[in-house]
């Protein structure tokens, strides 16, 4: 028991620090879009700090725990917030792959940063590649138990005012920054033909 409290908090110290890596690399590349509010008009960016924050916690949790001090709320609370920290990480890292790594636009934006010097595609993969492999690990080295009591006993529908909160507030980010500048954060999204459209499939343009 002792020898896996130790795996676990280390484990939370290392997932913590590859996110912050990757906040770190991501600050220093160059926007791609005109935005009033910088680089967190990325939805990348935004679940980033909120995994990054959700593994920190954790490992305080682990740690407090590992040394006899442990703070039952903070340990509820990460037990709690790894099912929705694990769907904003596996969500930005699967969409990232699907729908902008796919796109030819984005390589044309690789192609040109990197033409700059700029190890653009190394950073983007730094930054959205590691939660497939955390996001499991973290969920092998939580306590099923602790992670069910909590769910059940907060139920499933507390999750959902946290996901509609982020949902709205980058929605509301996304459009103001579209009315600003007139440009979409992410090369996909100018298929679109109104600001009410970005999570809708684009309209053809045929004739």
């Amino acid at each position: 028991m002792a020898m896996l409290k130790i795996v676990r908090t280390l484990a939370q110290f290392g997932f913590a620090a590859v996110t912050w890596h990757g906040i770190a690399l991501d600050a220093v590349l160059p926007g791609s879009c005109a935005s009033v509010v910088g680089k967190f008009i990325y939805l990348t960016v935004q679940s980033l700090y909120i995994v990054f924050a959700y593994y920190v916690l954790s490992f305080m949790a682990s740690f407090l725990d590992l040394i006899g001090y442990p703070i039952r709320s903070l340990d509820r609370f990460a037990h709690w917030a790894s099912a929705a920290s694990g769907g904003f990480a596996l969500f930005y890292s699967i969409m990232f792959y699907l729908v902008v790594y796919s796109d030819p636009k984005f390589h044309d934006i690789i192609r040109e940063q990197e033409a700059q010097g700029i190890p653009f595609e190394y950073s983007q993969h730094w930054v959205h590649a590691p939660p497939i492999f955390m996001v499991p690990l973290d969920a092998l080295l939580k306590e099923p138990e602790k992670v069910t009591q909590t769910v059940l006993k907060s139920s499933g529908l507390s999750y959902l005012p946290y996901f509609i909160a982020v949902g709205i507030e980058y929605i509301i980010v996304l459009h103001y920054n579209f009315n600003v500048n007139k440009v979409w954060p992410y090369p996909f999204m100018d298929d679109f033909t109104s600001p009410w459209q970005p999570w809708s499939p684009p309209l053809s343009h045929s004739q």
